[in-house]
């Protein structure tokens, strides 16, 4: 398998008392023949020499299970792990985690809408003890996760091939995958997503707010809060690779209503 699939997803600091923060690490791992997905916890400290541990590494939960080698195609696509977190409430973080290609389609386990699996999930983590609950299912690669200051909160994820996503999340929905797409099988020009009873439609799930065809490489997201771009203030900020761009998504009540894509040049994966 390629070890550049073994990756540091996301980080997220939390301060936790003056000077005191807790720095989050989403990742994933190999161990036991196995490949693993977690979040790890580091204590720090801000004093007169900087940035500082006072404590090691620990981990704050793992998914379950750890997931064995693919029986199709490649044995472990870390790229489709998603990782993105952010608080859902000061004690409560919420992570995104990817179907790694457990879809039914390129191996032959579907796990994104079983419950046995943490898999093609998000995850709401309660800090102090490490359990946790599914706050919403049936999502592929979520690249994205933002919580808006009004507390709405938006995911990104890649489909397959066309169809990326934009989400307005909400506690038990079930977002289709790997039943449901805009999208068609990755790769394979013409080619309609098998699993999708009725191809071109998103049917019996929760309707993504906006889906790009053909796919824009989408990244993650953020709402524009700076007193730098007044006139972008409130719109969602998406970040494209394929394009190039950075999209700029006008949000009324719970709609999309446009996207205007801002010409960059790079290829951009992350935004804060």
């Amino acid at each position: 398998f390629n070890v550049s699939y073994f990756r540091l997803h996301d980080l997220y600091a939390r301060q936790v008392g003056p000077a005191r923060f807790e720095l989050y690490a989403s990742f994933n791992r190999f161990g036991d023949r196995c490949f693993g997905f977690a979040v790890a916890r580091l204590p720090l400290v801000v004093g007169d020499a900087g940035i500082e541990a006072t404590g090691p590494w620990e981990d704050v939960w793992v998914a379950s299970p750890c997931l064995r080698p693919k029986d199709r195609g490649a044995p472990f696509e870390g790229n489709q792990s998603g990782g993105r977190m952010t608080l859902l409430d000061p004690d409560t973080l919420l992570v995104t985690v990817g179907d790694h290609e457990f879809d039914g389609f390129y191996d032959s386990l579907a796990i994104a809408m079983d419950p046995a699996y943490d898999m093609g999930k998000v995850v709401a983590i309660v800090l102090a003890t490490g359990r946790s609950r599914h706050f919403a299912s049936g999502v592929r690669n979520p690249q994205g996760l933002v919580r808006a200051p009004d507390g709405r909160l938006w995911e990104t994820e890649h489909g397959p091939q066309g169809g990326d996503e934009v989400n307005l999340l909400r506690e038990g929905g079930n977002y289709g995958w790997p039943l449901v797409t805009y999208g068609m099988a990755y790769g394979r020009a013409g080619t309609n997503w098998p699993n999708n009873p009725r191809p071109g439609r998103h049917d019996g799930y929760e309707k993504p707010r906006l889906a790009f065809v053909p796919s824009i490489g989408i990244g993650s997201a953020t709402v524009v809060t700076g007193k730098e771009f007044p006139r972008w203030e409130g719109l969602l900020a998406v970040c494209s690779m394929r394009q190039r761009s950075l999209y700029l998504l006008g949000v009324e009540e719970d709609d999309v209503v446009y996207a205007e894509p801002v010409a960059v040049g790079e290829r951009l994966r992350d935004i804060l």
